[in-house]
C-alpha cells in the first residue's frame, strides 16, 4: 500500500479495536460514582418510583430491588442502565406488583 507523498511501503498493518465489553471490564469506576450516575439516570425518567427501589453497587455490579406497578417500568429500568460505563453487570430483582383501583358503589 503506497500513500501519496510517502517513500515507504506499508506491508502489514494491525489495528486492534477494543470491544465495548473490553472497555467496560477494563474501566475502573468507583462504586459510589456508579451509584450516583445510576440514580441520576433514573431521575430523568420520572416513571420509575425511586422511593420503592433499592440500588446497591458492589465491585461494579448493580443490584436493583423493589417493586413497580407495570412490567414496562422493570424493563425500561434495565435498558436505561445496561450501557453505563464501568458497570459490569445488573441483577434486576424488581418485582411487578400491580395496584388495585377500587371503584365506588354506583348509585
Amino acid at each position: 500500500m503506497n500513500l501519496q507523498g510517502s517513500t515507504d511501503t506499508i506491508e502489514n498493518l494491525l489495528i486492534h479495536l477494543e470491544s465495548k465489553s473490553e472497555i467496560t471490564l477494563n474501566s475502573t469506576v468507583e462504586d459510589n460514582e456508579l451509584k450516583a450516575t445510576i440514580i441520576n439516570n433514573l431521575k430523568w425518567f420520572s416513571r420509575i418510583p425511586l422511593e420503592h427501589t433499592t440500588i446497591t453497587v458492589k465491585n461494579g455490579y448493580l443490584t436493583l430491588e423493589g417493586s413497580v406497578a407495570w412490567a414496562y417500568q422493570r424493563i425500561v429500568t434495565f435498558q436505561m442502565l445496561r450501557n453505563i460505563k464501568g458497570l459490569k453487570g445488573i441483577e434486576n430483582n424488581i418485582s411487578i406488583v400491580p395496584y388495585i383501583i377500587t371503584l365506588g358503589k354506583a348509585s
